[in-house]
């Protein structure tokens, strides 16, 4: 559970709601410096309302947790920006075209990219896809190395209407689908110069609703597990 969390993939059993503070202008896929988000988790049950022909998803049923946490970008200018929360801070650099996650940081784990983590490209519209080979290396518990390594596919499943589970409906919406593989090696020691140990899987598959008039989703789901062998970690 340590890595998922780490890797920013909070409650894997549930989801959250982000709404935006202030009205949306520009493109409205481009991250903002002085935006913030406020999560609202809840337990995910799609209705038998639900139809998925029709791309009709409804969340109406959820259960809210009560669970509940702010996330603020910083920056000093719009090509440099820090996502930040109280557990991690991600780093991203956007021009007018790509929007690439530099590097990772927590407590535990500090992962650098460089430009191999291409997280979305603009502007993106439905059927649009993106894939990229993920690099990336660093350290965790501060000393020990780690390499990852694997592929990222973002693609623009379906547009549709979006019944939230405050039962607000939102039409237009349209759903991106992000699926990351990819291998973990931890060395026990600062130089990884023998794998002295089997790779750790790490599967995650993210579903993101963005709405007009929104610049970042409205519902966000999490589905990702972490396998050593058979084992899941």
């Amino acid at each position: 559970m340590k890595i998922l969390y780490i890797f920013f993939l909070i409650q894997i059993n549930s989801i959250p709601i982000w709404s935006q503070e202030y009205n949306f202008t520009g493109s409205p896929n481009c991250l903002r410096v002085g935006d913030s988000i406020h999560y609202d988790f809840v337990i995910p049950t799609i209705s038998q309302n639900s139809n998925v022909s029709e791309h009709t998803w409804d969340f109406s049923n959820s259960k809210y947790l009560g669970q509940e946490k702010e996330v603020f970008f910083v920056g000093n200018d719009s090509n440099r920006i820090k996502m930040i929360d109280k557990n991690a801070i991600l780093d991203f650099s956007q021009d007018k075209e790509h929007l690439l996650l530099k590097r990772l940081q927590t407590p535990l784990l500090n992962i650098d990219f460089g430009n191999s983590f291409e997280y979305l490209k603009f502007p993106f519209s439905f059927n649009d896809s993106l894939v990229c080979q993920i690099e990336g290396k660093g350290t965790y518990y501060s000393k020990n190395k780690l390499v990852l390594s694997g592929t990222c596919c973002t693609k623009a499943m379906a547009k549709g209407k979006l019944i939230m589970p405050c039962n607000d409906s939102l039409n237009n919406t349209l759903l991106i689908q992000r699926n990351i593989v990819a291998n973990i090696d931890v060395s026990k020691d600062s130089l990884m110069s023998v794998r002295q140990d089997e790779p750790m899987k790490f599967k995650a598959a993210i579903f993101e609703w963005y709405a007009m008039g929104y610049r970042y989703p409205i519902l966000k789901v999490i589905e990702a597990s972490i396998k050593k062998g058979e084992r899941k970690v």
